[in-house]
């Protein structure tokens, strides 16, 4: 999750580890012999700290972004030049962008990949890229019955290439949310 850091909980639970490193966002560990109850209640107490170290700066899911931008700054030459700043990981992270005022579109919302737990998202400003909330497959209703309304989208896009050839642009969504909400 956003904002924890694994190898801090880790390193906090070191009596019970014959090794562990890695950074923030991946670690490795080897679980001392006999230890693995312990270690179990002690990582797990060490990550509700830190959710309540989180809680008290502004939450876990408190999302930020890099800069805003309008419907007319996504473009293929955009995503371009975005995607041209990776490789993304650990020290280069891949930037965020904001949306503001998108107005949903229903008709475009579908249920996407083997089981359903991707959501294809559409908005009325058709000149948008494909736009996909992975994970997210499960608020397709949600999003249904509150109807078409106005959204602020945080967002990373990505070029991808397509299986039939060619590449194209892809908004990946890491947060939506109802104008009336925020």
């Amino acid at each position: 999750t956003q904002g924890y850091n694994i190898r801090d909980a880790l390193a906090s639970c070191a009596e019970f580890l014959d090794s562990y490193g890695g950074h923030a966002a991946a670690a490795g560990l080897a679980v001392r012999e006999g230890c693995l109850d312990a270690f179990r209640v002690a990582f797990r107490d060490a990550c509700i700290a830190q959710a309540k170290t989180l809680e008290e700066c502004g939450g876990a899911d408190a999302k930020t972004y890099d800069a805003v931008v309008t419907v007319e700054d996504v473009t293929d030459a955009f995503a371009r030049e975005v995607d041209a700043l990776g490789p993304y990981g650990e020290g280069n992270p891949e930037p965020v962008f904001c949306l503001r005022g998108l107005w949903l579109d229903l008709a475009g919302l579908r249920r996407r990949g083997a089981d359903g737990s991707h959501l294809q998202v559409a908005f009325r400003q058709k000149s948008l890229p494909r736009i996909i909330w992975r994970g997210h497959g499960d608020r397709e209703g949600t999003l249904r019955s509150l109807g078409e309304t106005v959204y602020d989208m945080l967002f990373t896009i990505r070029v991808v290439e397509s299986d039939y050839g060619g590449a194209y642009p892809l908004i990946n969504i890491v947060d939506l949310k109802r104008v009336d909400e925020n």
